[in-house]
């Protein structure tokens, strides 16, 4: 039996060539010898028609995705503005996001900044903690605008989250010799946007309004009278002996500039910066070194005020004399230094004991009890000639080491005051170099009308702010202004003094208007 083997039957093929063209690509193709192939058209409108189909359901799951955290929408904020005005340091980026509320040690800027020896800390910890202070202190910040930059410094508008109310000034000082090291992060000052106070008409009212001010918040309006003469016009609670280590700046140049006057000596006098000991690198010591410099005594002033340079100090005092140094601080404080003559503690036991470097290290790293049994120690070798200060402490005496008032403060602002006045009128035509050190900055908080001169300075460490201004109206009026707010238990809140010291301007500018503010309406 034979069998017979099938086999499928197949359709013929054709290739793809042999297909009839259609009519358009006959002609096209007499044309061009070619024919059209129109299937990734046809791709693309079957790609299109999918997308419109499932386009809701994409739209969900982007809806469904997790939103940004508020720190990580500020660090964008901050990251658009900044580049959007110019491309900035890198560095400078992650200074602010350390700031903002990123972890500094998650970020990488602990290991970026510490290799270029940013602040000049000792430890990588010491760096971590500092910058968690300042966010426990300051919160997260919105960034708003640049107000200015130049080669030195780049100072930005901010506001801390959820107030938008809180405008602040967030300052970043550069290394004139090094671009690429940050000298100081410096957070404080108000800004210039006008503050709402039409509530405050008169001088009473604003008495009123300032009684509810914070028992830790002082404040001292002083007017220069035609003859150089002063006058306190306003005083808030500028009586209460406040801890203001960050004024310490203020004072030191204050000594300076009486010695050079004193002595007959020009702001080009040479300084030596040789000290026996190197101070202790901790807290908020942001000192670049000049160790082993002979330096103008005009650039060492500089540097003591425009990098907030504590090592400055020590070179300072070193140049006038310790005993001299410390009598222009006695003289000058309406309330005695408690435990440390003065300066503060670092400097204290380095100018006073000359502390060898191992109790400095030791004292650096030291938790309070410690600092204090370390002073206590070397206390019972050196007496202090000042009897103590007759009263409860204030929480961070360690660091900070003396007493003054805002009324002190505005007293010595008006003395160096006085004297750019007279460098003025004894050659109108010179720059003062205490006048460059002084108007460094000219932020006013509140408004500028009638206010076409004016300086700022701004001192500030963990819970001290310190704000100083220069005020001359157009009507040729001169007022200076301090603020200053110490509490170490509580983040320092600016609003209300802002709103104060703005409303005070306006009544000063009215007061200085043809029919203004009558002078019986003044506190």
């Amino acid at each position: 039996m034979s069998s017979r083997k099938s086999s499928p039957r197949t359709a013929p093929t054709r290739k793809k060539t042999d297909r009839p063209p259609t009519r358009a690509a006959r002609t096209l193709g007499n044309r061009q010898g070619t024919t059209v192939n129109h299937r990734p058209i046809l791709r693309w409108v079957t790609a299109a028609l999918v997308c419109a189909l499932f386009a809701p359901a994409l739209s969900a799951l982007n809806q469904s995705a997790p939103a940004l955290t508020s720190a990580e929408e500020h660090r964008d904020s901050w990251r658009r503005a900044l580049y959007a005005h110019d491309p900035l340091d890198a560095r400078f980026i992650l200074a602010l996001d350390a700031l903002n509320g990123a972890d500094p040690d998650e970020s990488g800027f602990v290991d970026d900044a510490f290799s270029t020896e940013f602040h000049e800390f000792q430890t990588r910890q010491e760096l971590i903690d500092t910058f968690r202070g300042m966010r426990e202190r300051f919160g997260a910040f919105q960034f708003l605008r640049i107000l200015r930059k130049t080669d030195r410094e780049i100072v930005c508008e901010v506001r801390r989250e959820n107030d938008h109310d809180a405008y602040m000034m967030l300052i970043v000082r550069i290394n004139p010799d090094e671009e690429d090291r940050i000298d100081a992060i410096h957070i404080g000052a108000f800004s210039s946007r006008r503050l709402n106070h039409d509530a405050i008409d008169t001088w009473s009212e604003l008495t009123d309004h300032a009684a509810a001010l914070d028992s830790d918040t002082a404040i001292t309006i002083l007017e220069l009278e035609e003859d150089l003469a002063f006058d306190i016009r306003a005083a808030i609670n500028a009586d209460t002996p406040m801890a203001i280590g960050p004024a310490m700046r203020i004072f030191a140049l204050g000594a300076l500039a009486e010695h050079l006057n004193n002595n007959a000596l020009p702001w080009s006098e040479p300084v030596e910066c040789i000290t026996n000991i190197a101070p202790p690198r901790f807290d908020f010591d942001m000192r670049s070194t000049i160790e082993g410099q002979t330096i103008p005594a005009r650039t060492l002033a500089r540097r003591l005020m425009i990098n907030q340079d504590s090592f400055a100090i020590q070179a300072i005092a070193n140049f006038i004399g310790p005993e001299d140094f410390e009598a222009f601080f006695t003289l000058r404080t309406t309330h005695h230094p408690r435990l440390l003559p003065f300066l503060s503690a670092r400097d204290y036991l380095t100018l006073r004991h000359r502390a060898p470097r191992r109790v400095l290290e030791n004292y650096a790293r030291a938790d309070q009890d410690e600092r204090a049994r370390l002073l206590k120690q070397l206390d019972e070798h050196h007496k202090s000639p000042i009897d103590p200060f007759p009263g409860q402490p204030p929480a961070a005496v360690e660091t900070v080491g003396w007493f003054a008032s805002s009324n002190d403060l505005a007293i010595l602002l008006a003395e160096l005051w006085t004297l750019v006045l007279s460098e003025r009128e004894a050659d109108p035509d010179a720059r003062s170099p205490l006048g460059d050190i002084l108007f460094a900055d000219n932020t006013l908080p509140g408004t500028r009308r009638g206010w076409p001169t004016s300086g700022a300075l701004v001192a500030e460490e963990n819970g001290i702010l310190v704000t100083m201004w220069f005020l001359e109206h157009n009507s040729g009026r001169r007022f200076i202004v301090t603020l200053i707010q110490n509490n170490t238990e509580k983040p320092i809140e600016n609003r209300p003094a802002a709103l104060t010291i703005s409303a005070a301007l306006e009544l000063l500018d009215l007061e200085s208007q043809p029919g203004g503010v009558s002078p019986d309406e003044r506190h």
